[in-house]
């Protein structure tokens, strides 16, 4: 499989190159200067307009090896709720689309202070380009417009799950940082047993047709008093999931609610993601000390696996989060390597490498193959 998950540089902010625009598809051109190769002399850096669309999904064609639905691609590079979105390209003269760099800002927590981080959603290079310096010189003048123009004081971090040939070329120019390796969890499916534990009356699971109203007291329950990471509450959870049936991908809210109808644990599945033939837990809001709802959940999930003829269920959950260690104990999950890897860098707020593999909270809806 292919990847197609983001990139994350580390600029030294070099000389700038005169970027001009607005952050939201107006004019942002990078002349070439009189040093660049003959080869970079005819591309224009500028930000995306909506005219570009049809070159911007034949590059993702040729870049991912894959159909890219139009319907996702302007969900991903228009505004949303939590700030402004920006797509850099490097464009020929003739208007083809041949290296790109897409993200939006969402509202983070920084141990516990409210920020903003930048999750870049799209890194990608023409395939005929990517073996190229001048393609690695291409793309690194994309990523400097694209972080001069979506950088501003409240954002923290940028971060996302890189394609392996661009981490290379920029861990070499821009010094760019690796948070870690990404392993997904995952549960094989065994035979069913002839005994089963008696799921808890209390707890009650069923499929929502929409986030639910309530989810922002579910989410600071989760959070506690320091928590660093995405702030995923009712407004974020509609955005990252809803749109996505315009893409025919078929996201389940569910929800766990005790006896008085107290929302108490949500879980976002879908078919595929990390691969076709599996069933992807894309999101888990459960209160750390809540083990009934925790296991009336990943109940309903393994049942919806088997249902459906997956091969597995797959979560992702960063190493320093108790789901990551006890799914492992006691639900009979086992870790497995991906081609992945989470990176980063910083912006002026005090949070390292450390810092981030301690505190900062991953699941899978940070992960572009979604």
């Amino acid at each position: 499989m292919k990847d197609r998950t983001p990139i994350i540089p580390r600029i030294t902010w070099p000389a700038p190159h005169p970027v001009t625009g607005v952050r939201r598809g107006g004019e942002a051109a990078v002349a070439a200067t009189p040093s660049s190769k003959d080869r970079l002399s005819g591309f224009c850096i500028r930000s995306y307009t909506e005219s570009d669309e049809e070159s911007v999904l034949r590059l993702h064609e040729r870049g991912f090896g894959r159909p890219w639905p139009a319907a996702f691609w302007r969900w991903r590079s228009r505004p949303v709720f939590g700030g402004d979105t920006c797509v850099m390209g490097a464009f020929a003269p003739d208007g083809r689309c041949v290296a790109l760099m897409a993200g939006v800002q969402v509202p983070c927590t920084c141990r516990g202070e409210p920020a903003t981080t930048i999750s870049v959603s799209n890194a990608v290079l023409d395939p005929d380009l990517v073996p190229t310096l001048a393609g690695t010189r291409l793309f690194l003048r994309v990523v400097d417009g694209f972080i001069r123009t979506l950088r501003t004081g409240s954002v923290r971090l940028m971060y996302g799950a890189p394609v392996q040939s661009l981490v290379r070329a920029m861990s070499v120019h821009l010094g760019i940082e690796v948070l870690g390796d990404v392993y997904a969890l995952v549960h094989h499916l065994k035979p069913i047993p002839t005994a089963t534990t008696r799921p808890s009356a209390a707890i009650r699971v069923a499929r929502e047709s929409a986030v639910p109203d309530a989810t922002d007291n579910l989410w600071r329950r989760c959070a506690g008093h320091r928590h660093s990471g995405i702030v995923r509450d009712r407004a974020f959870l509609a955005w990252r999931f809803a749109p996505r049936v315009q893409s025919q991908v078929d996201y389940e809210c569910i929800t766990a609610r005790d006896a008085s109808g107290d929302l108490r644990g949500l879980a976002v599945l879908r078919m595929g993601g990390w691969r076709d033939d599996v069933l992807s837990l894309c999101e888990w809001l459960v209160p750390p000390d809540d083990a009934a709802t925790q296991a009336a959940l990943l109940r309903h999930a393994k049942s919806a696996t088997r249902q459906r003829g997956a091969a597995g269920l797959v979560a992702y959950f960063s190493a320093n989060t108790v789901e990551f260690r006890e799914w492992q104990a006691h639900h009979e999950f086992v870790v497995a390597p991906t081609s992945h890897q989470i990176v980063f860098k910083t912006f002026g707020c005090g949070l390292n490498r450390a810092a981030l593999f301690d505190c900062w909270r991953f699941t899978m809806a940070d992960l572009e193959f979604l």
